[in-house]
Order: C-alpha cells, then sequence, then structure tokens
C-alpha cells in the first residue's frame, strides 16, 4: 500500500487530501467539498527507494450546492361548468426534484386575480395543493398554475319551476239548480324549468283538480265544469282567488211540466163523456 495526495483547487481553495492504494495500486477516495465551483484534482505519489514518484493528469469537475427544485403536474379543475355563487376546486402536485428540502410558492390565476398558497417539501417529496375558488360573475374563466391551465364557465343559476295561477273567472255568477257553469283560470310557470302543477278548484265541499305541464315562461287557460244540485250561496276557491256563485230554484214558468199539464180542453171533455156513457149504460143494463 503507498500513500496517495490528492490536491484540489479552486479559485479559493487549496485542500490537500491523502489515501492509501490497495494491494492493486489502485485507490478511490470519498472526499466533502464544503464549497461549490470549478475545482481541479491531481493525484501525486512521491515514490520509494525502489520506485520513482509520479503526478497525474489534472482532471476538472464542478461542486454545486445542494438545492430545492419543484415540478408541477397534474391540474385537475373539478367542474368545467357551474353557477354563479358556486365554488370550484382547483388541484395540482407539487414534486421536489432538488437534493435539499424546499418552500415553493404555487400561483393559481383566476383571471386577473391571484390566488397563492405555499407549501413545503423534502427531496423526491410530492403533495396535492388545492385551492377553492368561488365564481361570483358569469363568463369564461381561464384557470393557470404554472405552464398548465384550463378553463370553466360559469353560469347563470337556472330556477326551478315555479308556477302563477291568476284569472279566476266563472261564465255565471247566478245560475239554476243542475245549470253548468265553467270557472277558467291561467296558469304561468315562471321558473328556468319545465315543470308540472295541479290546480285544484274547491266550492261547496266539493274539489276538482287539473294538472298542466308548462315550459319555462309558458301560460296557459284551465278549464272547470260545475254544477250544483241543491240552491245556496256557494264560494269557489282557487287559491287565494275566490268568487261567488248562486245557485237558485227555477220559477214556475221555468219548471219543467208533468205530461198531465197542458192537455187540450177538448181532450178533458172527451175523457169525461166517455166516463158518463159507461155509467149510464151500466144503469140501463140493471134496470133491463
Amino acid at each position: 500500500e503507498a500513500p496517495v495526495k490528492l490536491v484540489f483547487k479552486n479559485s479559493n481553495d487549496n485542500i490537500v487530501e491523502t489515501t492509501k492504494t490497495n494491494s492493486s495500486g489502485e485507490f478511490r477516495d470519498n472526499f466533502v467539498l464544503e464549497n461549490s465551483g470549478k475545482y481541479k484534482v491531481t493525484a501525486s505519489w512521491n515514490g520509494d527507494y525502489n520506485h520513482i514518484g509520479a503526478t497525474s493528469v489534472e482532471k476538472s469537475f464542478t461542486v454545486t450546492s445542494p438545492e430545492a427544485n419543484f415540478s408541477l403536474s397534474d391540474l385537475i379543475v373539478e367542474n368545467r361548468t357551474v353557477e354563479v355563487g358556486d365554488s370550484v376546486t382547483v388541484s395540482v402536485k407539487v414534486t421536489n426534484t432538488g437534493n435539499k428540502e424546499g418552500t415553493y410558492t404555487v400561483n393559481l390565476e383566476v383571471g386577473e386575480k391571484v390566488k397563492t398558497r405555499d407549501v413545503s417539501l423534502n427531496p423526491d417529496q410530492t403533495e396535492k395543493v388545492s385551492f377553492k375558488v368561488s365564481m361570483r360573475n358569469p363568463d369564461t374563466y381561464n384557470l393557470k398554475v404554472g405552464k398548465y391551465s384550463k378553463s370553466i364557465e360559469v353560469v347563470e343559476p337556472v330556477s326551478p319551476p315555479e308556477f302563477k295561477v291568476s284569472q279566476l273567472s266563472i261564465s255565471s255568477e247566478n245560475v239554476k239548480v243542475g245549470e253548468k257553469i265553467t270557472v277558467s283560470v291561467r296558469v304561468k310557470n315562471t321558473g328556468g324549468e319545465v315543470g308540472s302543477h295541479t290546480v285544484e278548484l274547491s266550492f261547496g265541499g266539493s274539489i276538482k283538480t287539473e294538472n298542466v305541464t308548462l315550459k319555462p315562461n309558458q301560460s296557459k287557460e284551465v278549464t272547470f265544469e260545475i254544477s250544483k244540485e241543491n240552491p245556496d250561496n256557494y264560494v269557489v276557491e282557487v287559491g287565494s282567488m275566490t268568487e261567488k256563485l248562486e245557485v237558485v230554484k227555477p220559477t214556475e214558468e221555468e219548471k219543467p211540466k208533468s205530461e198531465d199539464e197542458g192537455l187540450p180542453l177538448t181532450w178533458i171533455g172527451l175523457g169525461v163523456g166517455i166516463i158518463v156513457a159507461l155509467v149510464v149504460g151500466i144503469l140501463i143494463g140493471k134496470k133491463a
């Protein structure tokens, strides 16, 4: 084993390190240089009684300081279409590809606004960083993190179907017993989606219903036919709207006549004559 001298040089340092060869005359040395920069190294041996010393060819290398380096990947936007007032979750993966622990600031650009979040990572560590962004105005937005970007559409919320019932009307406010009248209302869908609504009409303890399906902003007239067999004052009610209905008995002139009513006097006289003739015939027969 022979002693070998290693000399490391750069503009600031001149470091001498010694090591020894193995039995084959080879050597390997692990040496930590404290400062970064470009170095030149030579190996030399002074020789012995039987050998002449020698110096190796000069070799160059660079020592860098340990540092954290970061990369981004897998930008994910939870929903690509959201309604005004909703929040959208945006996430991205951050990896420390360097050889030193470090902190990275993730910048999320939403239009002209920027949201930031810091993440500290060890070498080779990966972590998902998430943002929750509230969207307040309808528009198309570009969400950008580093070189990655995705767009989302923010739209006005669609209201559920909603119905307005109006214009309650009856064809007559005064009818005879058993006479039919028509009751009508107008139904309108003031919501933002197609929907169905059941119109309920109430009068004198009776209830009638009618189902109607309408598109947004569509309206339709709904009609009912009603009648009552008992004279009285009734209230026709649909929702909060009411109309009064009077049902009356028909007058004597309006009453339907029986089969005997209105027979001609000649027919009555003829009937009486026949009866008298029969009675006289019976009496004569008895005398005979």
